[in-house]
């Protein structure tokens, strides 16, 4: 039955209308704008072509199928993405479908000024609750995407503590290893301190008795000692009395000596040597006996009325003993030297000697006051001094080598 475009606005047309533009969301095709329970909604399944175009019935749409659920996690983000960009095409053509819809509208508006004003209304409602949809979801989106954020975040947050847990068990662990290690050092230590404690008791066993024994043993030399004490003070006054022997036979050796050796000799800086060659003389030392037999000479040179040859004779002899018996207890040419230098020091200060006495130097050419062998170029060693007479002459040459 076909429609008059001039009759009733509301009788519809049987021929069949085309389906009403969808949008893909995913592999569900949702109608843009109809209401399934209303009459003008069914009514608006069918779209004018022109002005004496045929209108024709279509069948009843179906129910707008809910949006699917989508379970949000870290993996659906890329898909949510997606159907967002896929939504977005669909309202882009919604929104050309709508223009081509006004059009059609305004140049149908005589003929379809009642019904279609409730179906224009219909669809600008549906397509509110749509748009409503739309920011919900948008918010939605927004709102999971801040919770993923902030699960990332609390995820690093929790990553840096198990991080620093882990240190921290690492660190504990090592502690524990090394207290182990020092309790077995420990361990170690006591059973040998417990081992040295045996070892000590023993010992301390030993001991006790060792110290009964020594005891004993201190107050019998306790006894000993104060017996030999007594003997020790009986010697002590022996010895004294001796000491005061000795002195007094010293003091009369001495004065004895004295009269033998030149004046005032006992008391100058040589006067040690010369008691230390009398020592050994009286001991049998043949080179002590001429030093001292030496002397002797030179005091009896001294007395009045000898002659300067007997001087000479006794300086010379004097000074060849004491060479011989320098030389006889291996000293070298520097003690020789300086010993020679000491005993010519006195005995050129004694009075009315008429003489001087010159030890040559060490290290020096031989000069010609000196004998010396043949091919020398510096004195080694002094043999016997240089003696000259008052005047400069030379009584006798040194001999040095």
């Amino acid at each position: 039955m076909s429609w008059n475009p001039f009759s009733s606005k509301d009788k519809p047309d049987d021929n069949k209308s085309p389906p009403p533009p969808t949008v893909k969301q995913g592999d569900i095709r949702v109608p843009i704008s109809h209401n399934p329970g209303s009459v003008s909604g069914q009514r608006a399944a069918g779209v004018v072509q022109g002005a004496g175009a045929t209108a024709q019935p279509g069948p009843a749409a179906p129910p707008v199928p809910k949006p699917p659920s989508i379970t949000f996690d870290g993996f659906s983000v890329e898909a949510i993405k997606g159907s967002f960009v896929r939504m977005a095409n669909a309202f882009d053509e919604l929104k050309r479908l709508n223009e081509e819809h006004k059009k059609i509208q305004e140049s149908n508006f005589k003929l379809f000024s009642g019904g279609k004003d409730r179906e224009i209304a219909d669809l600008r409602k549906d397509l509110g609750g749509l748009q409503a949809t739309v920011a919900d979801r948008d918010k939605e989106i927004v709102r999971k995407q801040q919770a993923l954020d902030d699960s990332a975040s609390d995820l690093n947050r929790l990553h840096k503590n198990l991080f620093e847990k882990s240190e921290e068990v690492l660190r504990r662990e090592r502690e524990i290893v090394e207290v182990r290690n020092e309790i077995a050092g420990a361990m170690t230590l006591l059973a040998d301190e417990q081992s040295a404690h045996e070892v000590i008791k023993e010992a301390h066993k030993s001991l006790q008795y060792s110290e009964t024994a020594l005891k004993t043993k201190q107050s019998e030399l306790e006894a000993t000692i104060a017996e030999r004490n007594g003997q020790l003070e009986a010697n002590h006054q022996t010895i004294d009395g001796l000491r005061k022997e000795m002195e007094c036979l010293r003091a009369t050796m001495s004065r004895r000596l004295a009269q033998f050796l030149p004046s005032g000799i006992l008391e100058s800086r040589i006067g040690a040597q010369v008691i230390a060659f009398d020592d050994e003389a009286a001991s049998g030392d043949s080179s002590a006996l001429r030093v001292v037999a030496g002397l002797s000479q030179l005091r009896a040179a001294f007395m009045p009325g000898v002659g300067p040859d007997d001087r000479l004779a006794a300086l010379k002899s004097i000074g060849s003993a004491l060479y011989d018996a320098w030389s006889g207890h291996s000293k070298d040419a520097k003690f020789i030297h300086a010993h020679f230098s000491q005993w010519q020091d006195f005995l050129n200060s004694l009075p009315g000697t008429g003489y001087q006495l010159v030890v040559p130097d060490l290290g020096q050419p031989p000069t010609t006051n000196v004998t010396a062998p043949a091919g020398i170029t510096k004195v080694s060693e002094v043999q016997l001094w240089i003696i000259k007479a008052a005047d400069g002459g030379i009584y006798a040459s040194g001999v040095v080598r």
